[in-house]
């Protein structure tokens, strides 16, 4: 029997996932009734300030703990000087970066594992959390050092020795710039590894990690390493000493975290993804377009405008010149979400084709100028467009609106830029609409399909479903008994998203010495059109040599 993999035969499971989505299941799956009479924003609150006291407690628990450890052995095992003894400076280091990584990694999923006010204050300045959440976890967080503080001071022998002070000779301006600059350095590894969405995010708490393993490599010895108030205070707290310049721990990681938002915002406002729009693709030359990920849609878009220039600018000075390849009104009411709020509602959205492959909605300036939100002219303009931002309860989003031409009054906002868009009253999944030109149709079919590598056959069968999608090859679901070793396949991270299909998984296949990345997809929960393909394995036809009845298709 085939070895069982992740989401292997999960077709014919009945939907019913015991591990993730089976309420009566598992007693850990059992909601808590009485949280219902709390209101949905209060109750959320409440879980990230516990989430963040919990996490805090353990990340500090544990580094204080190593701290603790080293600071307190018996000094003739100890050189004289901190400065004589790198690995103990090596072992705080790891202590700190580890706790981090290790925590940031459970707790992200439930209130983004910040663990320091520094952090905290950082991403309500770049609106990437509300000042309310942020000021409710901030008093969690000190909270959790000085629980961590406490118990480190109860359960280990001997007195708390994990303060930080400053050494080496330091002095208290130099301690008060050291602190900022680690901070910055901290707090922007957050900003794009966390809160960027990417290939890599599900590894962001590694980053993050290492980030503050390097900050305390360079620290301990002459600022103690704090980049954290609550790091600082708890000790304090505990041991009842404020050094006169404590201060410095508190202005110097805030000072920190703000020199990272500003630089973070300045490189959002000049369009980053523009400069090297590659850096988060597979490597592949070319994609069929019914395997778009959301990183090589904004290829495509940066291919769109064929310059470095950031991406809004380049595409609306395009098509204000030239005009889209075609658009048409999409008949469908559209509305969009950022923030809490709907900030726009019409029945008079447009498809447009900036290229050849997709159509995205464009929206009305009547219909976000009669919206919640306060539109400003704040970007680059020139000859039929200008470009803006939205902004709407402490968060804020860019646009480009065209004056003249065949878009006069249309205003484009990228998909990604939105917490939600919904079509009618289905919210829209992924990052474009469907094209009301292209449809999907699934058939059962007994034509033998073979799947070979450099002359080994991997998998053979005679019950598939041909897909056919509009102007695209076809493509053949096998199912998941046709492949004859499944020791070839090895589940691979990359994802894509159709919004026809849903939502791919992906196998890497290796046959002897050869090894091809991404070779197989296939769809544990697809959407109601392509139900007859859940479950069913689809090999890339572009990467290994596909036979239907004896004949080879052509890559």
């Amino acid at each position: 029997m085939a070895p069982r993999k992740p989401g292997m035969f999960s077709a014919w499971s009945g939907g019913r996932n015991l591990l993730s989505g089976d309420d009566t299941a598992t007693t850990g799956s059992r909601r808590l009734g009485w949280l219902n009479i709390l209101p949905f924003t209060l109750k959320n609150h409440a879980v990230a300030m516990i989430s963040e006291f919990v996490g805090t407690f353990m990340f500090l628990l544990f580094a204080f703990g190593g701290t603790n450890a080293v600071n307190t052995a018996p000094a003739e095992e100890q050189p004289p000087s901190l400065a004589a003894n790198p690995a103990k400076l090596l072992y705080i280091s790891l202590c700190f970066g580890m706790s981090l990584a290790v925590n940031a990694w459970v707790f992200f999923r439930i209130s983004g594992g910040l663990f320091n006010p520094a952090v905290t204050l950082g991403l309500m300045a770049v609106g990437g959390l509300e000042y309310i959440r942020g000021a409710l976890v901030i008093i969690s967080q000190l909270i959790g050092g000085i629980a961590a503080a406490a118990v480190v001071s109860g359960i280990l022998p001997g007195p708390l020795a994990v303060s930080t002070g400053l050494g080496g000779g330091t002095s208290v301006v130099q301690g008060l710039f050291l602190e900022m600059f680690l901070t910055a350095q901290l707090v922007f590894t957050i900003f794009m590894l966390a809160n960027e969405k990417h290939r890599a995010t599900f590894i962001a708490p590694v980053g993050i990690g290492l980030s503050l393993f390097i900050a305390e490599l360079m620290g301990v010895y002459y600022t103690g390493g704090s980049l954290n108030p609550a790091r600082s205070f708890g000790p304090a707290v505990v041991t009842g000493q404020f050094d006169t310049y404590h201060w410095i721990y508190w202005l110097g990681p805030i000072m920190g975290a703000l020199v990272a938002s500003g630089f973070y915002l300045l490189v959002k406002s000049l369009e980053y993804e523009s400069v090297n729009p590659q850096q988060d693709d597979t490597g592949e030359a070319t994609v069929p377009a019914d395997l778009l990920s959301n990183a090589e849609i904004r290829r495509i878009d940066s291919l769109v405008s064929g310059t470095s220039r950031p991406i809004f600018q380049e595409l609306a000075i395009k098509l204000a010149k030239e005009g889209p390849v075609k658009h048409e009104p999409a008949k469908r009411r559209v509305r969009g979400v950022l923030g809490s709020r709907f900030i726009f509602d019409t029945q008079e959205a447009e498809y447009v084709w900036e290229h050849p492959y997709y159509p995205v909605f464009y929206i009305p300036l009547k219909s976000i100028e009669g919206g919640p939100g306060k539109l400003s002219k704040d970007g680059p303009s020139g000859e039929g467009y200008w470009i803006g931002s939205l902004a709407v309860d402490q968060r804020k989003t860019r646009l480009v609106c065209f004056e003249g031409g065949r878009l006069d009054g249309l205003v484009k906002i990228t998909a990604g830029y939105l917490d939600a868009w919904f079509v009618e009253d289905e919210k829209l999944l992924g990052p474009h609409p469907k094209d009301p030109y292209k449809r999907i149709e699934c058939l059962h079919s007994t034509r033998e399909i073979r799947i070979e590598v450099d002359g080994q056959v991997v998998a053979r069968s005679t019950s598939n479903v041909f897909l056919f999608e509009t102007m695209l090859r076809t493509r053949y679901y096998l199912p998941q008994t046709a492949v004859l070793d499944w020791s070839m396949l090895k589940e691979s991270s990359s994802g894509s998203f159709c919004p026809y299909k849903g939502q791919a998984k992906y196998y890497s296949l290796k046959v002897g010495d050869k090894e091809i990345e991404d070779a197989v997809w296939y769809y544990e929960y697809p959407l109601p059109e392509s139900a007859a393909v859940q479950g069913l394995l689809c090999f890339y036809n572009e990467k290994v040599d596909v036979f239907v009845d004896g004949k080879k298709e052509e890559k």
